[in-house]
């Protein structure tokens, strides 16, 4: 459509606003079939592992287990902390790692504290009765002479 001033609006303007009332070339048809490229991140038909995939991944490398085992041993050493205090030192060494807290970690941690510590009266109880047989050999070694 011609202007006033003999122009039409798209030449006037060099073809800068697009096409205009269908002049210009037409667009190019649309590319049938091929997806266009991820933008970034993960492909959109993988868009990374699960919550529960990645909790399978921290049970199968240890990671879990490692920080109760690091966390039983601490309270082993310091047997003054209660019932809260254990469970607070073992939710905040878990959220350091990224781990969500579930009740079975505490079930875990108290299974393997438990052990250390029969494991300590055990060694304790072996080194006593060592010290009263070494006794006995003295007083009977001593009696014979």
């Amino acid at each position: 459509m011609a202007s006033a001033w003999g122009l039409t609006w798209n030449q006037a303007w060099n073809g800068a606003w697009g096409v205009v009332d269908g002049e210009g070339p037409p667009p190019p048809p649309p590319v049938v079939g091929v997806p266009p490229p991820p933008s970034g991140g993960y492909p959109s038909h993988d868009r990374g592992p699960t919550p529960e995939q990645t909790r399978q991944s921290r049970v199968r490398f240890g990671l879990e287990t490692e920080v109760i085992e690091a966390v039983a041993a601490r309270q082993v050493a310091d047997l003054h902390l209660d019932e809260i205090q254990r469970r607070q030192e073992l939710e905040g060494e878990l959220r350091l790692r990224g781990i969500e807290f579930e009740t079975r970690h505490l079930e875990e941690l108290n299974a393997r504290r438990q052990e250390m510590i029969g494991n300590e009266i055990a060694m304790r109880l072996r080194a006593i009765i060592a010290n009263d047989e070494a006794a006995l050999v003295i007083i009977l070694a001593a009696s014979a002479i």
